[in-house]
């Protein structure tokens, strides 16, 4: 009992990770084209990371847990030998054998193998999608913030060497006037220069916001959509390797299944016979009436 709990607490673990549950990527949408846009929203930063955590592409990207697949095949592998200590190890052997564990030997090596490329495949996805969306966020969307503020602060400070310089101009002459409205004059035309550079560089990232806007989630979408195929063509390579364990195993499973029945049905015979039996002394035991 306590084995095939141990096996089955396993399966549960690794059904959960397969089973497609819902993530944390609480966005209101229901696909992976919604997903992507809603990243143009204002929110996208926050969206995103709450996301990628969900679905377990956080920024520990590889991870240093077991994969669900090696924790199911370590559990695999104590079929037989669960709980069982060095001494006991031969005598649990025939037990083992009895039940075909080392038939899941090789089962449980292809499932390591199939984990080790989920866990590859979570780190190539961190980087093709989680790493381009987040680069645009970060860097083209920052830009433009950054260089929005820095031009509304060069603006806040034109619009008061403007001032200035008017109210040089329209005051009276008296000594040192002039030199007043010639720094007066200077201080407006840095604030223009600079008012300038700050317009063409807010220009400049608008303009790279909008190009690499035209083609990022194509990008992300389609080198993720690359690194699945790749899981499936090397995780299809991997379980090829099975079939001829797979048919022994089967097999087996057949022929104990036949063994199962067949003394199910003689021990239903001898119980049968046995309660027939009983029935005959019965009859004899009770007494002829009158």
């Amino acid at each position: 009992l306590r084995e095939t709990l141990a096996v089955l607490s396993a399966s549960k673990c690794y059904a959960k990770s397969l089973s497609g549950a819902p993530t944390a990527f609480d966005l209101g949408v229901d696909s992976l084209g919604g997903v992507l846009g809603a990243l143009t929203s204002a929110s996208a930063g926050a969206a995103l990371a709450v996301g990628m955590e969900g679905m377990g592409f956080d920024g520990d990207a590889g991870g240093h847990h077991a994969s669900a697949e090696a924790n199911f095949a370590a559990a695999l592998e104590r079929v037989g030998h669960h709980g069982v200590s060095a001494d006991d190890e031969e005598m649990s052997a025939p037990m083992a054998a009895a039940i075909g564990a080392p038939l899941l030997t090789p089962i449980a090596d292809t499932l390591r193998a199939v984990g080790m490329l989920r866990e590859s495949l979570g780190r190539r996805v961190h980087r093709a999608l989680v790493g381009n969306l987040q680069a645009f966020i970060d860097e083209d969307i920052g830009s433009v913030t950054l260089m929005r503020e820095k031009y509304e602060i060069e603006k806040a400070a034109c619009d008061a060497a403007r001032a200035k310089h008017l109210a040089q101009s329209s005051s009276s002459k008296g000594p040192g006037a002039s030199q007043a409205r010639v720094s007066a004059a200077r201080d407006l035309a840095a604030a223009k220069e600079s008012l300038d550079v700050a317009r063409a560089r807010l220009s400049l990232a608008q303009i790279a916001l909008e190009g690499r806007r035209r083609y990022v989630l194509l990008e992300a979408a389609r080198q993720t959509t690359a690194e699945l195929r790749r899981f499936f063509a090397e995780a299809s390579s991997a379980l090829a390797g099975v079939d001829r364990e797979l048919q022994d195993m089967e097999e087996y499973e057949m022929a104990s299944r036949a063994q199962a029945e067949m003394k199910m049905e003689s021990a239903a015979r001898h119980m049968q016979r046995a309660f027939d039996g009983l029935a005959d002394d019965t009859a004899r035991d009770v007494p002829p009436p009158g």
